[in-house]
């Protein structure tokens, strides 16, 4: 009798201890996760912490040490670990035309592929067919890839910038081709960052500051006067900024996008397909959550999970259902799309995560960077490598303070896991009690 009193009360200890322990929570926990789709390329890390690359590789921008395109995807090595091991510990991906950057998770910037321009920030004009680490910089938060130069925004606030600066997109003072980050002048406490075909835009406070390429009047002064160092944007409120190849968004804190520049295929979503040096309305848009803009072509994120697109419909990058190669002034909501949690916007294809973790891509497909097994257009979205999902989301970026710095909200204290100690002991206790009461 005695001997089946503590079997019943050993059995209640293990029930107790794996039903409360923390080590058992954590793992159900998802791992965070980052994609990209860029110029006839995509790249993905799978919930693992490895990275995958396929697509367009005529100038190595996958970093597998080739230049050979993928049709389906290749694991990424780390070719500076003498040992031999995947590139893993990245926190977000993005890229231009040829070429691919990525920031780790210790806040170091790697390049490979096309540098024509420098864009890879090495400090020559090489190009790469394995991920290089730029050297000398650090403490970087975000990373944004235009056509042919990159921006980097540190913690500190500050903006960094290197490659193509023929219009002085770099924002330095120059328009001197630099194949090595150099600070943009002017612009500190900086919250986020965009970069265009041959401008930029960064967000400080609520207001937006642009520079380089303003033929169309992207950098929305009012003018179309190119700048080499930041001017402001006529608008404020802004909470976030996009840019396309000759437009830019932004994203208002009543949830409103706002649009300038280059307008010929409706890609401001005015429904005017005028140019305009000032920021204009983006239709009836409205409970916006992330922007995002390529080439001529827009894209809004709702809060309702809903995905919305305007501008060039080339490729069917608008996920209309059709390629009809025709503007669309107003937003029109993109097929098939719920439950989205990201949005990405390339060149010639789009990209959009569900809160499942299912990847779905639309849009060119010549070098089978859509990820469905062909090379064949896809108007409207598909999985992108069904048989390898879920891929995850990345999990929320940390912060960049804004200036002034915001007070802070009080957080609730969390209620700590228990020890494992007082996991037993619960266990013990309830142990007795159901023991007892069987007596």
């Amino acid at each position: 009798m005695v001997a089946l009193w503590w079997k019943k009360l050993a059995l209640v200890l293990v029930l107790g201890t794996l039903l409360l322990s923390p080590a058992m929570a954590a793992v159900t926990d998802t791992p965070p996760a980052a994609a990209y789709l860029g110029d006839g390329c995509g790249f993905m890390i799978k919930n693992d912490g490895s990275l995958w690359a396929w697509g367009n590789n005529n100038n190595g921008q996958l970093g597998d040490g080739t230049y050979i395109n993928r049709l389906v995807p290749v694991l990424i090595k780390d070719y500076t670990d003498l040992l031999g091991g995947n590139l893993i510990g990245i926190s977000s991906i993005d890229g231009g035309y040829g070429y691919t950057v990525i920031l780790r998770n210790d806040g170091t910037v790697w390049t490979s592929g096309n540098n024509d321009a420098g864009q890879l920030g090495q400090r020559n004009r090489a190009d790469n067919a394995v991920f290089t680490q730029i050297p000398n910089m650090s403490n970087v938060a975000r990373i944004d890839a235009g056509e042919g130069h990159v921006l980097a925004l540190k913690v500190d606030g500050t903006v960094w910038s290197w490659g193509d600066n023929s219009f002085g997109q770099l924002g330095n003072g120059s328009k001197a081709l630099t194949g090595e980050p150099a600070r943009v002048m002017g612009v500190q406490g900086i919250r986020s960052i965009a970069a265009g075909g041959r401008h930029s835009i960064a967000t400080y406070g609520m207001e937006a500051y642009a520079w380089g390429d303003n033929l169309f009047g992207q950098l929305g002064d009012g003018t179309y006067n190119s700048s080499n160092t930041p001017v402001k944007v006529r608008i404020n409120e802004v909470t976030d900024v996009a840019a396309g190849e000759y437009h830019s968004l932004a994203l208002l804190e009543d949830g409103t996008v706002w649009a300038w520049g280059g307008n010929d295929y409706g890609q401001l979503g005015d429904g005017i397909p005028n140019n305009s040096l000032v920021p204009v309305k983006c239709g009836n848009l409205r409970n916006v959550k992330t922007i995002a803009a390529s080439d001529r072509y827009s894209l809004a994120l709702k809060y309702d999970g809903t995905v919305w697109a305007w501008g060039y419909n080339g490729n069917g990058v608008l996920g209309t259902g059709s390629a009809d190669n025709e503007r669309h002034p107003e937003p029109v909501q993109v097929k098939g799309l719920y439950d989205i949690k990201k949005i990405y916007a390339a060149p010639t294809g789009c990209m959009a995560i569900d809160t499942y973790g299912n990847v779905w891509v639309w849009g060119m497909n010549q070098f089978g960077q859509l990820g469905d097994g062909t090379k064949t257009d896809r108007y409207s979205p598909v999985p992108w490598f069904p048989s390898m999902a879920p891929w995850w989301y990345p999990a929320t970026p940390t912060p960049v303070p804004a200036t002034p710095t915001p007070t802070p909200t009080p957080v609730p204290t969390p209620v700590p896991a228990p020890s494992p100690g007082i996991t037993l002991l619960m266990a013990a206790i309830l142990g007795a009690y159901l023991i007892a009461g069987r007596r």
